[in-house]
């Protein structure tokens, strides 16, 4: 409910978060999200400037940029909690992360190769290094 009535929700982590499934929560609830680099979601979920903001870990310059950002920019923070709202919702839900398990398992139990997913659940992600992110 707090996320709901929010506009945005920071995210710092230093690389020990795994996942950070609190980035999914927020753009479900429309709450634009801010969040780390180092935010293990950050680089699959969060299009910088389109549906979310990205910072550099530990820089509050760049934290501090990103949010004012978005206080200047209301009606552009408006756009990304829809954005952000959509990609949980068109992308990455239960119903198409439970199609493509049933997919993925049927392509295993008929030896045939698994199908490549360009963006979602069960596509391809690298290992992140920790300087992906150019800012």
């Amino acid at each position: 409910e707090v996320m709901k009535s929010s506009h945005a929700l920071v995210f710092s982590s230093n690389f020990k978060e795994g996942w950070g499934a609190v980035v999914n929560e927020a753009m479900s609830s429309c709450c634009v999200p801010v969040v780390s680099h180092a935010v293990g979601s950050s680089k699959f979920l969060v299009n910088n400037y389109n549906n979310g903001l990205i910072y550099k870990m530990g820089s509050c310059k760049d934290l501090t940029k990103k949010l004012k950002f978005l206080i200047e920019n209301p009606e552009v923070c408006n756009k990304m909690a829809v954005q952000a709202h959509n990609t949980i919702s068109t992308i990455y839900n239960g119903e198409i992360a439970g199609k493509r398990l049933i997919e993925f398992s049927y392509s295993l139990l008929n030896n045939e190769s698994p199908i490549n997913y360009e963006n979602g659940p069960l596509s391809n992600a690298e290992i992140i290094k920790n300087n992906w992110f150019k800012g």
